[in-house]
């Protein structure tokens, strides 16, 4: 995880997660033996000839990194999917240094000069990003039942609703922090 030393709690929230909605239990390899079947099957199509292969990324692992952390899973024909996959390819491939680390930790556009950063492309990634993930949690939403939460989003809205204190690390909204997760799963997976 991409977390400071100062986000302990939330480091400890995910882990109890895991384990409560068994990000390594069957229902997990369930969905992955789902997503690369799908993945395979595309693959298949080439009957075994050479092809181009544009980018790192592909809608079956992303999907399941959504599948986990939001519950549900993304049709893989939906554009606003296929426009963020895109986006993750040119992020995975920047071929700057400097733009990179902008990239993994962004405070750094602070200090960086925007022709070095590449800050303009960084907020498009990050806006795509997180208005998908929050078109995700909106529809979540609807269907939300305190205290029973049917994924990680939903345990986190609870833990979310339950802290009082202005001080604690929950005191925030929800989108920041799965998109957070899911693009440091992402990173890693790439």
């Amino acid at each position: 995880l991409i977390w400071s030393d100062d986000v302990k709690e939330k480091r400890k929230f995910v882990f109890k997660c895991s384990r409560f909605f068994e990000f390594r239990g069957s229902s997990t390899e369930t969905n992955i033996h789902e997503e690369i079947t799908l993945l395979l099957s595309s693959l298949a199509k080439h009957d075994g000839n050479a092809f181009v292969v544009k980018g790192i990324f592909n809608i079956p692992t992303v999907n399941a990194v959504f599948n986990l952390l939001l519950g549900t899973k993304i049709r893989h024909d939906d554009p606003d999917f296929h426009y963020f996959i895109s986006r993750l390819d040119m992020i995975g491939i920047l071929p700057n240094p400097i733009m990179r680390a902008c990239v993994m930790f962004p405070p750094l556009l602070k200090w960086v000069p925007p022709f070095l950063s590449g800050k303009e492309k960084i907020e498009s990634f990050f806006k795509v990003g997180f208005s998908l993930v929050q078109k995700y949690l909106d529809k979540l939403s609807v269907g939300h039942v305190s205290n029973q939460p049917r994924c990680f989003a939903d345990a986190l809205q609870d833990k979310i609703d339950e802290t009082s204190s202005d001080m604690s690390v929950f005191h925030s909204e929800r989108a920041p922090i799965i998109f957070d997760l899911l693009f440091a799963a992402i990173d890693t997976t790439g």
